[in-house]
């Protein structure tokens, strides 16, 4: 059965001007989707755009519920159902999941909703002309792409974390001598020298989280710019060193401004509404 579709709500601004429409895709965790909700809020609360939020049956009442008390209640929301027999264990979000371990299973668990998103994405009125997706849905962006739709990419952790692990990826600690003290057994990041970690710490993890981690790095790659979850005044250095050192076409910047190759700041709401 094709899911249901919407019409964005309140597409003109005051001056009746049509206003951007941003579909917004969310990881069906709660560290995820509260931050994407945060942002849907804003969007609205500003009048930047017009926003839909897609999820599923069991994570809907949540987010309705979110948007609403966040001044975004004309924010529309489309249900993804799972195909009959392909849901992920443990239920339609993160927070049932057993282990870590368990991780990669249930992200990769997500891609049966994949024809319906794709019907979704391309039935909204007025057409989304930006997607914003979570990372672990790597599957959702190369839709996007298909469909002619640009997305960017939201990455639930730190700034410090994403740089730390390009620099692990890049240096592979313990396999090359770039970064390594063999006599301390230690793991200095060479562009932030304060940054030094014990090899034993720095084990691989497991296969599926690794495969899963490649894919997502991919879509992150080919979309049109990051969203990370961070404050500037906090991570000022790991956003700077990762806007200049890793190469994206960045589409949109914060308060809707155009920086190439850019991190998007999106930081908790303190409850003052500018």
């Amino acid at each position: 059965m094709a899911p249901p579709t919407a019409a964005a709500a309140h597409c003109q601004d005051l001056h009746g001007c049509e206003l951007p429409h941003v579909a917004v895709f969310p990881l069906m965790a709660k560290g995820h989707t509260i931050p994407l909700l945060d942002l849907a809020c804003l969007l609205r609360r500003r009048g930047l755009a017009a926003v839909t939020l897609l999820t599923t049956p069991g994570n809907a009442a949540f987010a309705r519920t979110a948007l609403a008390d966040g001044g975004a209640g004309d924010a529309a929301v489309i249900e993804l159902p799972f195909p009959a027999g392909h849901a992920p264990a443990g239920g339609e979000s993160a927070e049932g999941v057993a282990c870590a371990s368990s991780f990669a299973a249930f992200a990769e668990a997500t891609s049966p909703l994949r024809p319906r998103f794709e019907y979704a994405l391309a039935a909204m009125r007025p057409p989304p002309g930006l997607l914003v997706a979570d990372g672990f849905l790597y599957w959702a962006h190369a839709s996007a792409a298909a469909l002619g739709v640009p997305s960017v990419s939201f990455l639930g952790t730190s700034a410090f974390a994403h740089v730390v692990r390009e620099a692990c990826v890049r240096d592979k600690p313990g396999a090359s001598a770039q970064g390594d003290d063999a006599s301390t057994g230690t793991y200095t990041v060479p562009e932030f020298p304060h940054l030094r970690f014990s090899l034993a710490d720095l084990v691989p993890p497991p296969l599926p989280l690794m495969e899963l981690d490649a894919k997502m790095a991919v879509a992150v790659a080919a979309s049109h710019g990051v969203i990370m979850n961070t404050f500037h005044d906090l991570e000022g250095r790991y956003i700077e060193h990762w806007n200049r050192q890793v190469p994206m076409d960045g589409l949109v910047g914060r308060e809707g401004s155009c920086w190439k190759g850019c991190i998007v700041h999106l930081a908790w709401d303190t409850g003052s509404h500018p």
